[in-house]
């Protein structure tokens, strides 16, 4: 069984969603994504100064897997969960100095980095700890 932690409301859409930390099984990029899709959630979006908050409060892992990343379009950050991409200006204000860095030409997904409480651009391959949302209720027409 699967306990959902970390219950919150998702911008003022009256949207519930809850998060799950995983950290003790730690898995590459593409098996969190595909492990969060199995439990009918996806990596975490941090589209908000309020989500990052939550996020400070629950990560403990020193990289964590969040739902953003630039695989299809070098330079463009995705976010899995809905297609929106990150300006500039967010990408400056949500990655630490001198990241996005895309090092050694294999850097494509991005991870919270608890140390500096940010974004850092990394290798798809690392086994790190990820979030899962999952979105719990969801107002009709809105």
């Amino acid at each position: 069984m699967i306990f959902w932690i970390k219950i919150f409301e998702v911008g003022t859409s009256g949207q519930i969603a809850c998060l799950r930390h995983f950290h003790i099984n730690r898995k590459n990029y593409v098996d969190a994504r595909s492990h969060c899709n199995s439990l009918n959630s996806y990596l975490v979006p941090v589209k908000t100064t309020e989500k990052l908050e939550v996020l400070k409060t629950l990560v403990t892992s020193p990289d964590t897997w969040i739902g953003l990343d630039d695989l299809v379009t070098e330079g463009r950050y995705v976010w899995v969960a809905d297609g929106d991409t990150l300006t500039p200006q967010q990408i400056a204000d949500s990655f630490y100095a001198g990241e996005p860095n895309n090092g050694a030409g294999i850097e494509h997904c991005v991870a919270y980095r608890t140390a500096f409480q940010l974004f850092n651009d990394a290798g798809c391959d690392n086994d790190y700890g990820y979030v899962c949302e999952k979105t719990v209720y969801a107002p009709q027409g809105g």
